[in-house]
């Protein structure tokens, strides 16, 4: 990452500098490298991700987590840094108007549950967007919850695999046991990612 591209992503977030684990993330995400990220909240991971979309403000960067309020501060993080961003979940009145935003490539970044990648109209209104991104936050629901409580999160990878193009793959998470690592990585079809430690 160049200093004029730090500083970039700096202003578009109102930050003055990213922090070591930061700039880590994002050096490779930028050079086509799968990551995964395993750091507290206050290490600031949504920065590495929503860095991508400073980064290809043209593209389309898809976000799956695990709950609405995840989903909705994102948004607002998004639109506090003037980036075209929506959500989808059960029972949002605005489902609609998102879709149809995303189907004429007026969003820059979508973000959604597992359960949402098997709805045909999100994958209807994907087929025009370049996804460069595909962020799994809070990836640890992967190993925890897919057997049972949340299965959707097996499919995630497959949902990556139909995308009309390759987007490099980022997942999160502050409580991924060691083991569990190269469970994540197959179970998302990410190819040899670079496993980034912050504080935890």
């Amino acid at each position: 990452m160049t200093n004029k591209q730090e500083k970039m992503i700096c202003n578009s977030f109102g930050i003055s500098k990213l922090k070591a684990f930061q700039k880590d993330v994002i050096t490779d995400l930028l050079d086509g490298k799968d990551v995964l990220g395993l750091a507290r909240t206050s290490e600031g991971k949504s920065i590495c991700f929503l860095s991508m979309v400073t980064m290809h403000p043209k593209g389309l960067l898809i976000g799956i987590l695990p709950t609405i309020a995840l989903m909705r501060d994102l948004v607002q993080r998004c639109e506090d840094s003037n980036i075209r961003a929506g959500c989808l979940f059960s029972d949002n009145e605005e489902n609609t108007t998102v879709l149809e935003r995303l189907k004429l490539g007026k969003l820059q970044a979508i973000f959604v549950s597992p359960e949402r990648l098997s709805d045909p109209r999100l994958r209807n209104a994907l087929q025009k967007n370049a996804v460069h991104t595909v962020v799994v936050d809070e990836v640890h629901c992967l190993t925890e919850w897919s057997n049972e409580f949340r299965p959707m999160y097996r499919n995630i990878g497959k949902f990556i695999k139909d995308l009309p193009s390759s987007p490099v793959v980022a997942a999160f998470s502050a409580t991924v046991m060691q083991e569990d690592i190269s469970y994540i990585a197959k179970s998302l079809r990410m190819k040899n990612p670079v496993v980034h430690i912050g504080k935890l």
